[in-house]
């Protein structure tokens, strides 16, 4: 038995021009991008890259204006069946119109050329597209990364940063760092320096007279407001779950984790480790600002 790669060696225009042809006579029109691979060793979107966009290649082939996607019927309610299944095959609400149209039997196009704006009609049914040229602040970045990895309940990868939760694509992180690694040692440095700061004022509220000379609102024991490295800590102590009903995002679908002053603030509860916990919002909002 001879064993060959099961793929193409002639990448030339004819090559593509010809296997377009083939797959048009073996299928019904119009003939998608998804059709085409489904019926093909070529991949379509190299194709489309080839000639300026998969309906010149098409022309180009000679098909036919019938064989283009933009020309099939379809209604709303269609369209919008097939958005949410994209959005399930992607695992995501968020994408553009040329990600949806490599997933679609439906090209994007023709959302705008009969319903209006891509934008306009993922709206409608409660889902987004990415902004285009979004500058992320490294708190940002931080504040993502540290809502993906509760919601995992691990270190995420590359290809999860792509997914809900996120709203921080992986390139953003790459771009900023240089590689998703150094992204990773980045975010954990940060962790590490809200944790050292702490440690800090720990040592200097030893010190009457240095304690005196730093105001309290500078102390994060002092602030309501919850540092990224406190909150990691926090959580990983936790196992990423709920203290009182056990539950964890990773679980329980749409489940959030905050995380919780045991001695409220408005009580006099300071923001150290040993006064937060970490509880799913019903939970959090059951407790509201009572003491146990």
């Amino acid at each position: 038995m001879k064993f060959e790669l099961n793929r193409p060696t002639d990448y030339s225009d004819e090559a593509f021009l010809n296997e377009i042809r083939r797959v048009s006579s073996i299928i019904e029109n119009p003939l998608s991008m998804v059709k085409f691979n489904e019926n093909s060793k070529y991949s379509a979107y190299t194709i489309a890259k080839r000639f300026g966009g998969w309906q010149k290649a098409l022309e180009k082939a000679g098909l036919d204006d019938s064989f283009f996607p933009e020309n099939a019927e379809i209604t709303k309610d269609e369209l919008i069946n097939e958005l949410k299944r994209v959005s399930i095959l992607l695992g995501t609400t968020c994408f553009s119109q040329k990600i949806f149209s490599e997933h679609s039997h439906i090209c994007g196009s023709t959302i705008s050329r009969k319903f209006g704006f891509f934008n306009k009609i993922m709206t409608e049914i409660g889902f987004t597209t990415p902004l285009k040229g979004r500058k992320y602040s490294d708190d940002e970045r931080y504040e993502n990364l540290l809502n993906v990895w509760t919601f995992y309940g691990r270190q995420p990868n590359y290809s999860e940063m792509k997914k809900e939760p996120s709203k921080v694509g992986p390139k953003a992180y790459v771009v900023r760092w240089g590689s998703w690694r150094n992204a990773l040692l980045a975010f954990l440095d940060k962790i590490n320096s809200d944790m050292s700061e702490l440690n800090i004022e720990k040592e200097n509220s030893k010190n009457d007279k240095q304690q005196q000379t730093k105001e309290k609102s500078t102390c994060i024991e002092h602030r309501r407001e919850i540092p990224v490295g406190l909150r990691f800590a926090v959580l990983k102590r936790d196992n990423y779950k709920c203290v009182l009903c056990g539950r964890s995002p990773s679980s329980t679908f749409g489940l959030e984790l905050h995380i919780d002053h045991i001695i409220p603030f408005s009580k006099g509860g300071k923001t150290v480790e040993n006064n937060l916990r970490a509880l799913c919002s019903q939970c959090n909002i059951g407790k509201s600002d009572q003491l146990d």
